[in-house]
């Protein structure tokens, strides 16, 4: 092998890995689309929006 192959085989594997990189992304963000919770029951928000509040006081605390 000389020195132009080695470079072309680095290049055709960054593709690979770049492809593959954008393949995933993909799926994930389609997956966060599909399991994204848009509505829920009254306790449940009720039950998030409490939490939400005691992580606000419990990181003021620390500011």
């Amino acid at each position: 092998m000389d020195k132009h192959d080695l470079v072309v085989t680095k290049n055709v594997s960054l593709l690979s890995r770049w492809m593959t990189i954008d393949l995933y992304i993909r799926e994930v963000d389609s997956l966060k689309f599909e399991l994204s919770m848009n509505w829920c029951s009254n306790s449940l928000s009720k039950l998030a929006q409490e939490i939400l509040e005691h992580s606000m006081t419990y990181c003021s605390y620390f500011q």
